[in-house]
C-alpha cells in the first residue's frame, strides 16, 4: 500500500512541474530560475533602458533588482539592489503593503501603491537623494483612499491619477425658513441649498430660536462626493521635487470626477485615462493640456476671455494678481455681463460672474466621459495604446479590444483568449502577453489594429500581472518573478 502512494505522490509531482517547452510556436532563448520574492508578488515594472525591475510582493514590501546581459543581449541574470520590508517602509505602521508598481522611466522614480494606505517613492537613479523618510505621498485628498494610481510620464514633470474610494462623505447641517423648504422641488435635493439656507444662523440654538426656521442635520454633502462612491484626482509632481527630498507641485489634489463604488482600476497612455467599470465595463477620459472650462458638456479655452479680467487671485497668495480661471470658470453667470441688473449688489454677494462650468486644469482630466463601453464579465485588468483599449475579463471572458475614434465611439472590436480569465495585459513592439492566472502567461502578435494572431502559452504559477520588454517576458506571480526570453 505504501508503495502504490509513494507512486500515486511522484506521478502528482511530475504532473504538476510545468514544462520545459512551451505550447504553442515559442522558441526560449532563456529561462531564468524563479526568483523568489518572500511574498506573493503581486505586480512588476521595468525600465529596459536603465536595466531596472522592481517588484511589489505584497507584505513582503517591494525590491529593486539590476537586469543582467550578455554582450549578445541574452538576459544572464537579475541582481538584488533593495529589498524594502514591509519594517523599512515604515517603522510606525504595521499595515504597510506593497500591491503595484509603476516606474517614471523619464524621471527614474518608483512609484509603488499600498492600497488604503500611501504611495510610496524610491529614486533608482545611482546615488539618487532619496525622498525624506518615510518617503510616500500622504495627501488626504478628499477624505479618499487609494485603490489604483496611474502616472502621466513626462521629462520635467509627473502627473499623477488617482482613483480614491471614499468610506463616507463629509456633511454640513444648515439653517432653513420652513416656506424656503417647501418651496424647492424634491428632485433638486441638495443642489439647492445654497439659494435657500439662512446664512445668519450658523448654529443650531440661533436658528431654532427663530420662529418658522429649521435646522437640517446632518445636512448636505459640504464635498463633490457621494458617501461610499469612487472619485478620480490629480497631483502634478514638478522637476524641482526629482533631485530634491521634498514631493513639490501645482496642483497638488484636484478633482476630477465622482461615480460609484464599482470602479477599482484605472490606466494612463497616450493622453487617455481608462477606467474599470466592474461588470459594467469600462470609462474612458481624456487628458487636457491647457486649462480647460467644460461648459454645459463642451471644452472651452477662457483663456482670452475678457470677464476672466476680473477674476484674480488675492494678495498673499503664490499667483497673486494673475488670472484664476479656476473661479472665471466656475463662478455662476450673471446672464450676459453687461445687462445684470444691481450688478454691484451681486458682485458683492456671489463675486464676479463667471461661466457656470467645471474647470480642469492643463495636465488634468476633463470632467466627463470620453467614451464607454460594456464587456462580457467584470474587468480584470486594463491597457491602452493610442485610442486602442484592451480590457482583461472574468470568467474565462478573455481580452476584448477596442479601437475608439476622435469623438470616442467604437469603430473596431475583437474578443480573443475565451476561456481564460485576464489578470493583467501589456505589449512591446507589436508582442502582446496577457497573464492568465493559473494559465500561466499567453502570447500573441497584435498588428496595431483589432486583429491578433496566438504564438503560444507559457505555463508559471499563477501569474497576476506582466510586462515586456523587447522580447522578454516579466511575470509576476505568486512564487515570485518569472523571466522569459524568446526568439521572435
Amino acid at each position: 500500500m505504501k508503495n502504490v502512494l509513494l507512486i500515486v505522490i511522484v506521478i502528482c509531482i511530475n504532473s504538476c512541474r510545468m514544462p520545459a517547452d512551451p505550447l504553442g510556436e515559442i522558441k526560449i532563448i532563456k529561462r531564468l530560475d524563479t526568483i523568489d520574492t518572500g511574498g506573493n508578488c503581486l505586480d512588476l515594472d521595468v525600465d529596459i533602458e536603465d536595466s531596472i525591475l522592481v517588484a511589489a510582493a505584497n507584505y513582503n514590501g517591494y525590491f529593486v533588482y539590476k537586469i543582467d546581459k550578455s554582450e549578445a543581449g541574452v538576459i544572464s541574470d537579475i541582481t538584488e539592489l533593495i529589498h524594502k520590508s514591509a519594517d523599512d517602509m515604515d517603522p510606525s505602521l504595521g499595515d504597510n503593503r506593497a500591491q503595484s508598481v509603476i516606474l517614471s522611466k523619464e524621471n527614474n522614480i518608483s512609484f509603488v501603491m499600498d492600497q488604503y494606505d500611501h504611495i510610496w517613492l524610491y529614486k533608482y537613479d545611482d546615488g539618487a537623494n532619496q525622498y525624506d523618510s518615510p518617503s510616500h505621498l500622504e495627501e488626504l485628498c478628499y477624505g479618499g483612499v487609494w485603490l489604483s494610481v496611474a502616472i502621466d510620464d513626462q521629462l520635467g514633470r509627473i502627473g499623477i491619477y488617482s482613483l480614491l474610494k471614499h468610506n463616507a462623505a463629509v456633511f454640513t447641517p444648515y439653517c432653513v425658513h420652513e416656506d424656503s423648504l417647501m418651496a424647492v422641488p424634491g428632485d433638486e435635493g441638495c443642489s439647492a441649498i445654497l439659494e435657500i439656507q439662512a446664512t445668519e444662523y450658523s448654529n443650531q440654538i440661533d436658528c431654532l430660536n427663530e420662529e418658522g426656521y429649521i435646522w437640517m442635520y446632518p445636512g448636505c454633502p459640504s464635498q463633490e462626493y457621494n458617501e461610499y462612491s469612487t472619485s478620480i484626482v490629480w497631483k502634478n509632481l514638478e522637476e524641482v521635487a526629482f533631485g530634491s527630498t521634498s514631493l513639490i507641485g501645482e496642483p497638488n489634489c484636484e478633482y476630477i470626477i465622482n461615480q460609484g463604488s464599482v470602479a477599482d482600476k484605472i490606466y494612463f497612455a497616450d493622453g487617455l485615462l481608462s477606467q474599470a467599470y466592474g461588470e459594467l465595463g469600462v470609462k474612458v477620459f481624456q487628458k487636457t493640456d491647457i486649462d480647460i472650462c467644460l461648459i454645459n458638456g463642451a471644452p472651452s479655452d477662457i483663456s482670452d476671455s475678457l470677464q476672466c479680467d476680473f477674476h484674480k487671485f488675492p494678495a498673499g497668495d503664490a499667483n497673486a494678481g494673475e488670472k484664476d480661471y479656476r473661479s472665471c470658470c466656475e463662478n455662476l453667470p450673471c446672464q450676459v455681463f453687461e445687462n445684470c441688473e444691481h450688478i454691484d449688489t451681486y458682485i458683492e454677494n456671489n463675486g464676479y460672474p463667471g461661466f457656470g462650468g467645471l474647470f480642469s486644469s492643463a495636465g488634468g482630466i476633463l470632467r466627463r466621459i470620453f467614451s464607454k463601453f460594456d464587456t462580457a464579465g467584470e474587468v480584470e485588468a486594463l491597457y491602452s495604446s493610442g485610442y486602442t483599449i484592451f480590457a482583461g475579463l472574468s470568467h474565462s471572458n478573455g481580452c476584448i479590444i477596442k479601437i475608439l475614434n476622435d469623438n470616442g465611439e467604437v469603430s473596431g472590436s475583437n474578443q480573443f483568449a475565451v476561456g481564460y480569465t485576464i489578470k493583467g495585459i501589456h505589449e512591446h513592439n507589436g508582442l502582446l502577453a496577457l497573464a492568465a492566472g493559473n494559465d500561466g502567461i499567453l502570447l500573441y502578435n497584435w498588428n496595431g489594429g483589432a486583429d491578433v494572431s496566438f504564438i503560444g502559452k507559457i505555463e508559471t504559477a499563477y501569474a497576476n500581472n506582466v510586462k515586456v520588454a523587447g522580447d522578454i517576458i516579466f511575470a509576476a506571480t505568486e512564487d515570485g518573478i518569472e523571466v522569459i526570453q524568446i526568439d521572435r
